[in-house]
């Protein structure tokens, strides 16, 4: 007998890993030197997060650039070439130009992107193998040819690398009704780099204003918020270890759109401010209401199960408070709020052992759910032939003990997946017993037990990149 087996009903499961850069924020700098301007998020001072980067537009603009003439950018130190990284395109899907091991990038203003006087490129600039506090300096010189020598103006620009501020929120999600006061807060963690920084202000914008602020947001501690045409800010005299700052907002309309938090560095003596990596999105739906025939159906799983932690969840709206989805998250769900009210489309269900062990399908009736994963929970059966919508069941460490403990709803695109207690198929491979079993030419194997529920069986050669095979090749 096979302890665990993995099993999929249409498809292999195909596990992506994803690796994502960070666009850090930056400070939006504008240099002149004679008939020259240069602007973009490289120019004057920035901060980087650790092994972070920022991309965003390069503009020279000026009515003297003549045919053949270069961008220069160079590093003051070449030796940190190893710790930054420079490109640059004609757009942000290409990378036409790179920094050379001698710290040096020359960019022909012949191939830019030209509107009138103004010449641009796709920038992009990391920090990928840099520590916290190193600083990285250039210059950005403009020459009528590629001759280093005798620069037509020369700009300056720098990066500190930096461990970024934490910005928390209390919630993940600003929802409510209209006309009602709705309180929430964030913390500010300085962290190594910006504790007892000073200088600094807290900003907050409204990223979908295009109705004006159809919504109050006031201070309910004592830090001071003041508004201006572009929002509200905070002045932080000194950066703390921990700051929490209170809000209340009202909203005297309906309202969809994002508060946004960052910390900026004040340049003295100027308008200028650098922003620090990390900021803070929090969406903001008033109204905000969810289907109720999905609440009456996690209401159904909590009164039919023993679990507190679950009941509270459904007994304190805990979709409109919950964190981000982890091993360690008992109960987490997904809603489609581009409907009003808004369905429950994935739910997933983790770690309750004895604490769940019904599912009460007659009083369970999710019209949009798409998604379902029940993991470490002693449910023995699970009836959800009248879920429709799903096309995607996960079971794992569950009392269910074979294919027929399972009513499936009558879609041929649905697909199961997970690990569940089964009878091999094949023989064991020795020391891989838990999930490895071989067929060798020849042997016959009873199929029997999983064609019940109309299982479709695709065989792949076990080698990488696996391959899928036909039973007459093997």
């Amino acid at each position: 007998m096979n302890e665990y087996v993995t099993f999929k009903r249409t498809a292999l499961l195909m596990l992506m890993f994803i690796t994502a850069w960070c666009l850090p924020v930056k400070g939006q700098w504008s240099q002149t030197q004679g008939n020259y301007t240069l602007s973009g998020g490289c120019v004057g001072k920035n901060y980087l997060g650790i092994n972070s980067g920022a991309g965003g537009g390069l503009y020279l603009k000026s009515s003297d650039i003549a045919q053949g003439a270069y961008l220069l950018f160079k590093l003051e130190n070449p030796e940190q070439v190893a710790k930054f990284q420079f490109k640059a395109g004609r757009t942000s899907e290409t990378n036409d130009y790179i920094l050379g091991d001698d710290g040096k990038l020359w960019l022909p203003l012949d191939e830019a992107e030209v509107n009138g006087d103004e010449h641009s490129y796709f920038t992009y600039y990391g920090a990928e193998g840099s520590s916290a506090g190193d600083v990285i300096a250039y210059t950005i010189s403009v020459h009528c040819k590629r001759v280093d020598a005798d620069p037509l103006a020369t700009f300056t620009g720098s990066v500190e690398v930096v461990n970024p501020v934490e910005i928390i929120p209390s919630i993940k999600k600003i929802r409510g009704e209209v006309n009602e006061d709705i309180r929430f807060s964030i913390t500010l963690r300085g962290g190594d780099t910006f504790t007892n920084r000073e200088n600094l202000v807290l900003r907050i914008f409204n990223t979908n204003n295009s109705n004006g602020n159809s919504f109050d947001l006031t201070s309910t501690d004592e830090h001071q918020l003041n508004n201006d045409e572009s929002g509200w800010w905070i002045q932080v005299g000194n950066v703390a270890a921990e700051t929490i700052y209170s809000f209340n907002i009202r909203a005297n309309d309906i309202i969809k759109s994002e508060l946004y938090f960052s910390l900026r560095e004040k340049i003295e003596g100027t308008e200028e401010e650098i922003e620090i990596p990390s900021s803070l999105h929090i969406p903001v739906q008033i109204p905000y209401s969810v289907s109720k025939q999905d609440v009456e159906g996690l209401q159904a799983i909590a009164n039919a199960n023993t679990s507190q932690e679950l009941k509270d969840y459904v007994a304190n709206e805990g979709w409109l408070t919950q964190g981000e989805e982890s091993q360690d998250v008992t109960v987490y769900t997904r809603w489609n709020e581009d409907v009003s009210p808004a369905q429950l489309e994935y739910l997933s269900l983790n770690n309750f052992g004895e604490g769940l062990t019904a599912w009460p399908s007659k009083d369970v009736s999710f019209d949009a759910l798409k998604t379902l994963s029940i993991h470490n929970c002693d449910v023995a059966s699970l009836d959800v032939s009248s879920l429709a919508s799903l096309t995607s069941l996960s079971i794992s460490n569950t009392k269910i003990s074979t294919y027929s403990d399972v009513t499936l709803p009558e879609n041929p695109a649905l697909d199961v997946w997970g690990r569940m207690p089964t009878k091999a198929i094949g023989t064991p491979v020795q020391g891989q017993e838990d999930y490895l079993c071989e067929i060798q030419a020849g042997d016959t194997v009873d199929l029997s037990e999983y064609a019940t529920q109309g299982v479709k069986f695709i065989w792949y050669n076990n080698s990488y990149p696996r391959t899928e095979i036909t039973l007459e090749s093997i």
